[in-house]
């Protein structure tokens, strides 16, 4: 069954917030009083490195990718880590996959903690390099990133490698190493 709601005004009873719930009960949206508007079950998260040192990869490997030898991403409340909204992350192939079409702002970084070598850090969408981040030889150690706001399809699959043609040590430290996804809209 489906029906048009027209309404001017939407205004929480006695000077509430006012919250819009999903068919199953779940808060939705909520603007509360002043009109900010909070998205509970929005597609988010933020990860942190799970290992503080260093680790050697190889070039073609993927970072938070525990069969290549990294260390699992942290999403699970350690640090400031969380994963919601249906975002899942797969530690073994350290993927991330979305749950529903829309633009995503995408963010990967890591400590490169070696002096005189290439680094660039491939974005991935469905295994295709979309967007990179990167130092050249003459560069030393530093954090680098790979950033973009790209439009996926629901179960489309983001992954991050280094893709610089050179090996290198990573610091894999929470605060060092990290990144998020959020869908923009």
């Amino acid at each position: 069954m489906s029906s048009i709601l027209k309404v001017n005004t939407i205004q929480g009873a006695s000077n509430t917030a006012t919250v819009i719930k999903t068919s199953g009960g779940t808060d939705a949206l909520t603007i509360d009083t002043s009109g900010r508007v909070t998205q509970p079950v929005l597609p988010a998260c933020f990860w942190q490195g799970g290992n503080e040192g260093n680790v050697s990869m190889t070039n073609g490997e993927t970072f938070w990718a525990t069969n290549d030898g990294q260390a699992a991403a942290l999403t699970d409340g350690t640090g400031l880590s969380y994963i919601q909204g249906g975002i899942t992350y797969t530690a073994a192939t350290g993927s991330f996959t979305v749950p529903i079409n829309g633009i995503y702002h995408i963010h990967g970084q890591a400590y490169h903690n070696q002096d005189g070598v290439n680094y660039r850090m491939g974005g991935n969408i469905n295994g295709t390099q979309r967007f990179m981040g990167h130092a050249h030889q003459n560069m030393n150690r530093g954090t680098r990133t790979a950033v973009a706001a790209i439009k996926l399809n629901a179960n489309d699959v983001i992954t991050f490698t280094l893709v610089g043609g050179s090996n290198c040590s990573i610091y894999e430290g929470q605060n060092h190493t990290y990144g998020f996804i959020y869908l923009v809209g």
